[in-house]
């Protein structure tokens, strides 16, 4: 359990440390925001957004696995390369990707909505999240984990935000590069084990 409780933060703080539009929206919105609203329309993101495409996507996920052992020792060794290939992505990149946006729940939750990587990372990463043979009590653990380290996002890139500093994204790059790197190894280590094992 302790494992995958490890690789389960380890997948939501590559969310949390990355400079994507989230973020840079909260460093925007900073400065003329208090934090009491920053986080008032984050809470009901977490709510009205994240909520049901974590959920459909851990249903969606644990569906496909279930069907046979070796499509979900298939999902762990193609989760990791697509989790590589981020971090490529991320380490080729000299600022981040993407237009960040105004800074409010309903703009969170049409991003999260329409972004096709939103359904292609949640899957994998509730893969790591498997604690018991409850689904519902996976999905939990999955969506609650990631609130604590989304809550510090909301405080770390608003502080830097109000100070107005600039960031170095390429040694953010770096960071998130070796987070999303670190987590791929543990997604093709885990299908490599699946398929040597003798059931798979």
């Amino acid at each position: 359990m302790q494992e995958t409780i490890i690789a389960t933060y380890l997948f939501w703080s590559a969310f949390v440390f990355s400079a994507g539009p989230f973020w840079i929206a909260t460093m925007e919105a900073a400065p003329g925001t208090t934090f009491k609203k920053l986080y008032a329309d984050y809470f009901l993101y977490l709510i009205l957004g994240w909520l049901p495409v974590a959920v459909v996507c851990s249903v969606l996920s644990d569906v496909i696995a279930n069907i046979d052992e070796r499509i979900f020792a298939a999902m762990h060794l193609l989760g990791g390369c697509y989790i590589f290939f981020l971090a490529y992505k991320v380490l080729r990149a000299k600022i981040t990707t993407g237009k960040a946006f105004d800074f409010n729940w309903k703009n969170m939750c049409i991003v999260t909505y329409l972004n096709p990587k939103v359904y292609i990372l949640l899957p994998v990463g509730f893969l790591t999240a498997k604690i018991s043979d409850s689904l519902p009590g996976n999905i939990a653990f999955f969506y609650f984990s990631g609130i604590p380290l989304f809550l510090f996002g909301v405080f770390f890139w608003g502080m830097i935000g109000r100070a107005g500093a600039k960031i170095s994204f390429k040694y953010i790059s770096y960071f998130n590069a070796f987070l999303l790197a670190a987590f791929g190894a543990y997604l093709i280590y885990n299908g490599v084990t699946l398929v040597r094992m003798p059931n798979v």
